[in-house]
């Protein structure tokens, strides 16, 4: 989990929701949505946002593949 190695610090990120306090106390800024983009972190509150995070996942790929070939 990122948050044990310090990496969510200063961050947004959604989680799913009994763990959002421990996610603060991680230094993250919790977003309730059902994908939350911040660079290349890309989280979602759990399985039924799977839909949003997916679209999202290919969203930040495309914009990566496409900067690499540019």
């Amino acid at each position: 989990m990122p948050a044990v190695y310090g990496l969510l610090k200063g961050r947004k990120t959604a989680c799913f929701p009994p763990i959002t306090g421990d996610m603060e106390n991680a230094g993250a800024t919790v977003i309730d949505a059902p994908d939350v983009v911040d660079g290349n972190l890309i989280s979602c509150r759990g399985w039924p946002d799977m839909p949003q995070f997916a679209r999202a996942m290919m969203e930040v790929f495309s914009k990566s593949i496409n900067s690499a070939s540019a």
